[in-house]
């Protein structure tokens, strides 16, 4: 063989080796940055999936404290026992009726905690039914146990005047939460 032809084959199988070594190396390091991004994407993937997951759970506790706030307004707490009082003599009173809380105390023969309220009504007939039928109708979480009406005769005689006393119980919940509407 010809010398320059020798030197020209070395020369290319150099070459050859050369570039099989940098392929080799180029094609190890794609593989490694593919490894990487795949990776990534995993957990990307992940903590998107985390996320929506956490945002669903947001939801649903945003909606349960709605429910719990829309369930507390009908109820009665330790806090709002005085405003709920004022809310159900400023309900009852009607032109000729007079409205008074006769007592309040913690009913313990439920199963449930119930405030007993017991509340006296007197005026006309009408009125008075009219008194009791709204407080019964109150926007709270009630249950009239026992009604009484007496026809009693006012001291001129000209006017039949009417006493309703009834026991009312409503839900009642210890909480430092106000549920005043």
């Amino acid at each position: 063989m010809n010398r320059s032809v020798l030197i020209r084959f070395v020369i290319a199988l150099v070459l050859l080796i050369v570039a099989s070594g940098g392929h080799m190396l180029w094609s190890e390091r794609l593989q490694t940055v593919t490894d990487s991004t795949i990776a990534s994407a995993q957990q990307i993937s992940e903590a998107r999936t985390k996320l929506n997951r956490a945002k669903s759970e947001q939801t649903e506790l945003d909606n349960l404290a709605n429910d719990e706030s829309a369930i507390y307004s009908h109820l009665v707490t330790n806090n709002s026992i005085v405003s709920f009082l004022g809310i159900l003599e400023k309900t009852g009173s009607v032109p000729g009726v007079n409205v008074s809380i006769a007592s309040v105390f913690l009913e313990t023969s439920t199963k449930t905690p119930m405030l007993g309220v017991s509340i006296k009504v007197t005026g006309p007939f009408d009125a008075v039914m009219h008194s009791v039928g709204v407080i019964e109708n109150i926007s709270y979480y009630v249950t009239v146990n026992t009604l009484t009406i007496k026809d009693t005769v006012s001291s001129n005689k000209k006017e039949n005047h009417w006493t309703a006393t009834f026991k009312l119980n409503v839900g009642f919940v210890h909480s430092t939460k106000s549920t005043t509407p």
